[in-house]
This record gives structure tokens, C-alpha cells and sequence, in this order.
């Protein structure tokens, strides 16, 4: 993906859950998952079936080169938590302690997906 490309990520649940959309940029800060969804612009984030973020009424997500950043690519990654509880999201948060966070929840009461993609520049 170029920079300043618009994204889109688009799933379905198996039974009516909490999406929550954390975004992980490993290159400029490994420690930590950065809140993308919910949002101000969508704060309901319980899914029956289908959902599809951004509501592109309300915002877009694209792609930006983190500042001061002068490598030609970076990877980075949405982190998608479906989960039977409504879970607090913060705006930045340590992984070690999002995780922890999860594992107190149990298991059988979330699942994760990572997905992984490249932002180069033209």
C-alpha cells in the first residue's frame, strides 16, 4: 500500500461481539497498541454478523508515514479483539498489559486476528 491510501477491514463474527481495533507499529513503537476502533466518530462496536470499519461517512483510515520516519517502507498491523464483554480500550496501551488484560477476561471469552501490511513510498 502507498502512503495516503485509504483502508478499509471488513469481518464477521460467529456470534454477536465487542470489536475492538488496535493499531501496532512495530517500527516506531513495538511496546505499545495505539486504539483505532471504537472511535469518536463510532463508539458502537458491538456486531451481530457482518461489520465493516471505517464508516466512511463519519472518517477514513490512510496511510501515513510516522513522523520523522525516513525509511522507504513500514510494516504495520491492525489487531482485531472480537470478545463476549465489552472490553475498556485505551488510547495507547502497553501490549505486555493488553494482554494481561485479555488472559484475565479467559480465553474462551475472545479471539484475536493480526493483520500485517506494508506502507511504501511512491
Amino acid at each position: 500500500v502507498y502512503e495516503g491510501h485509504t483502508l478499509e477491514i471488513s469481518g464477521q463474527v460467529s456470534q454477536e461481539a465487542f470489536i475492538s481495533i488496535l493499531g501496532w507499529y512495530p517500527d516506531v513503537d513495538k511496546g505499545n497498541y495505539h486504539k483505532i476502533f471504537p472511535n469518536k466518530h463510532s463508539k458502537n462496536n458491538l456486531v451481530k454478523e457482518f461489520f465493516n470499519i471505517p464508516n466512511k461517512n463519519k472518517y477514513k483510515l490512510k496511510t501515513k508515514f510516522p513522523n520523522n520516519f525516513f525509511k522507504d517502507e513500514t510494516y504495520e498491523f491492525f489487531v482485531i479483539v472480537a470478545s463476549k464483554k465489552k472490553l475498556v480500550i485505551l488510547e495507547k496501551e502497553k501490549v505486555i498489559d493488553f494482554k494481561k488484560r485479555l488472559s484475565i477476561l479467559g480465553r474462551s471469552n475472545w479471539d484475536m486476528k493480526k493483520i500485517g501490511y506494508t506502507i511504501m513510498r511512491d
